[in-house]
């Protein structure tokens, strides 16, 4: 093996121990861990998130469009900060007890459902999209399945538009 092929071989070996270990940094191990032992510690690791963390099935949304959703709280903001694409915060009365969060047509056709991010800004369920508010269009509805089995939505008339309820 000549010199060249040596040092590619070595920098792709820090580059997948970089990612196998979580480094940001991927030309520096973290501090007193050596290639063996940071490779050792991850295969443990991971086997052991994989033994004791159960996969969770992805819910289908239900395609109803249920009730009216309560107000005092739900926002839908075309373009996130964050992001620069749909962001959906949800009342904090539905914290806990959300199964699927969607987008729908008035028929109850599914857009797209969106991604859970987190709880924030008062304790509210926010959900991205893939799109900003506007590529949706109008008169459309924001669903949310909930785990006791109800469905409850919030009209948009016009999904570039800031609308809260």
């Amino acid at each position: 093996m000549n010199l060249t092929n040596s040092i590619r071989l070595s920098g792709w070996f820090a580059l997948a121990m970089a990612v196998t270990v979580g480094c940001e940094d991927f030309t520096r191990l973290p501090e007193g861990q050596t290639a063996t032992t940071s490779t050792a510690q991850a295969t443990r690791t991971n086997a052991t998130a994989a033994a004791t963390t159960p996969v969770a099935a992805t819910p289908s949304p239900s395609g109803s469009l249920g009730v009216t959703g309560a107000g005092g709280g739900f926002l839908w903001k075309p373009v996130s900060e964050s992001r620069g694409t749909l962001v959906v915060l949800l009342p904090e009365t539905y914290t806990g007890g959300i199964s699927t969060v969607f987008i729908a047509e008035s028929n109850g056709t599914v857009v797209e459902v969106g991604s859970y991010r987190g709880n924030y800004n008062g304790n509210r369920a926010h959900y991205d999209f893939t799109m900003a508010g506007g590529g949706y269009g109008t008169g459309i509805y924001v669903v949310a399945d909930l785990e006791d089995g109800t469905t409850v939505n919030w009209y948009i008339a016009d999904g570039s538009s800031r609308t809260q309820y």
